[in-house]
């Protein structure tokens, strides 16, 4: 059980991370093998016939080259997608779970959290009792000082 939910963890951790960054930003494309475009324009006077086949198979070489880069950045795509398809898969099944278990038992859990949860002004009981206290002792002073100044003690002469 406890391996089982550790996966879960895991791949709901990894599809989260996946699913908030673009992985075609961090995936890079290697460089394209076994084909190089070098344009070298001669230094001599073409005629227009070698001009043209000089624009010609500069054109073919350069178009070659886009090929194959297109298809060195299509095989990249393709993992990229694999890995958003688990991703996905992991954050939907996560979600219908915690969706099954959180319906019924969301209420329960929030009274019981919140009922668990100490602020920062709480005081403890003993703090209340000694405040409680102290209101009393200070109400018992505040009560003689009033009876002193509205019952004067009169002199034993009279």
């Amino acid at each position: 059980m406890k391996t089982k939910l550790s996966i879960v963890l895991l791949f709901t951790v990894g599809a989260l991370t996946v699913s908030c960054m673009d992985l075609r930003d961090v995936k890079k494309v290697g460089p394209t093998e076994d084909v190089s475009v070098v344009i070298t324009p001669s230094e001599e006077p073409l005629t227009i016939n070698q001009a043209k086949r000089e624009v010609q198979v500069v054109r073919e070489d350069v178009n070659r080259w886009i090929d194959w880069r297109n298809q060195d950045i299509a095989k990249e795509e393709q993992k990229i997608a694999f890995i958003e398809g688990i991703a996905s898969s992991g954050l939907t099944a996560a979600g219908e779970t915690v969706g099954m278990w959180a319906g019924p038992f969301a209420p329960l859990a929030t009274l019981l959290i919140g009922y668990a949860t100490k602020r920062r002004k709480d005081a403890s009981p003993d703090q209340v009792a000694k405040e409680k206290m102290d209101s009393y002792n200070k109400g018992v002073e505040i009560g003689k000082a009033i009876i002193a100044t509205s019952f004067p003690k009169k002199d034993a002469e009279s």
